[in-house]
């Protein structure tokens, strides 16, 4: 869970979602594929940094559940992360 302020600045760091390969050849690589309503956010798919994409507005939607996936360069498996603020 992380709390983003409403007046975040573009470009916030907002949190890091981290996965594991136990192949220690493969490459991991994040994106958001739900609850990215107004693409309000942003990930930085090669290191799983969640930034602040777009102003953010409380009256329009106090809390966000983002679902973000990382793959793998050696496999389709995918892991879950839940976001809120």
């Amino acid at each position: 869970m992380a709390r983003v302020p409403e007046n975040a600045d573009k470009s916030s760091l907002v949190v890091k979602v981290t996965a594991n390969d136990r192949d220690e050849d493969s490459h991991l690589t994040y994106s958001i594929v739900d609850g990215n309503v107004g693409s309000a956010f942003e990930v930085v798919a090669d290191v799983g940094e969640i930034k602040v994409r777009a102003a953010l507005d409380y009256e329009t939607g106090p809390r966000v559940g983002l679902v973000s996936s990382s793959s793998s360069s050696s496999c389709r498996s995918l892991a879950n992360t839940c976001l809120h603020h």
